[in-house]
């Protein structure tokens, strides 16, 4: 999987930003088609998973949009 989060020059996300996440082949594996069905999220580094609605954006890629609390430190 390849994502990408826009970010600050200090590595700060938004709390409501967009990820786009990528399904990407591994060198030297099958070309089969890739999706992504589900991406989960954690704002408290691990501790508690919530799962994403996604949105589809064709050749696997889907993006969703953060919903982290006011608390968070951690995007994982």
């Amino acid at each position: 999987m390849d994502y990408t989060l826009p970010t600050s020059d200090d590595g700060k996300a938004a709390a409501d930003a967009s990820l786009l996440v990528t399904p990407v082949h591994l060198q030297g594996g099958s070309n089969a088609a890739l999706n992504t069905r589900k991406v989960e999220v954690s704002y408290d580094d691990g501790a508690t998973w919530t799962t994403a609605r996604l949105s589809g954006r064709g050749n696997g890629k889907v993006s969703l949009r953060l919903h982290a609390p006011a608390s968070a430190q951690y995007l994982t």
